[in-house]
């Protein structure tokens, strides 16, 4: 195409490689949005995570403090009877 008369196969590859690039550029952008949408939901994913254990860690405590409640209500006697 090169040896067109007229640089007609200039142009032409000078077209291409514009629409290549913009091919290229789109491509390259679609994977970033990619890359930051799973990066996202990997954040998400780790906040659910840590919700999750924190709401564990609040009903753990929760439970030890009833635990701790019903034996102070026995008068401690739970606390001999496992201790002998």
């Amino acid at each position: 195409l090169a040896s067109l008369p007229g640089g007609v196969g200039d142009r032409w590859e000078e077209e291409e490689g514009a629409a290549g690039g913009v091919a290229e550029e789109e491509e390259e952008e679609e994977e970033e949005e990619e890359e930051e949408e799973e990066e996202e939901e990997e954040e998400e994913e780790e906040e659910e995570e840590e919700e999750e254990e924190e709401e564990e860690e609040v009903e753990e405590e929760e439970e030890e403090k009833e635990e701790e409640e019903e034996g102070d209500v026995g008068g401690g006697e739970g606390r001999e009877e496992l201790l002998t």
